[in-house]
């Protein structure tokens, strides 16, 4: 099974390495970090009456908490698309 990615813009995938589908071309899939997919998602999720999210903060994501964590940087990217969507 592979996930339809056919609403999603070129701009929000990304090839993953070592995959292809079955045509021959890569096989390309999306990312919570990327603000198009979380606005894909919120507009499905209102398309289906679903007017609600929870997003999980995990303690190990706190840790170190400076600028240039790359795990901290990344939860809060993901955080802030959340919000926007």
């Amino acid at each position: 099974m592979w996930p339809d990615t056919s609403e999603y813009a070129a701009a929000d995938l990304r090839a993953v390495p070592g995959y292809m589908l079955p045509d021959g071309a890569p096989a390309m899939l999306y990312s919570g970090f990327s603000l198009g997919t979380t606005l894909v998602h919120f507009k499905w999720m209102r398309e289906h009456g679903i007017d609600g999210v929870f997003l999980s903060r995990f303690i190990g994501e706190t840790r170190g908490r400076t600028t240039g964590n790359p795990v901290t940087r990344h939860v809060n990217k993901v955080l802030a698309n959340v919000r926007e969507g």
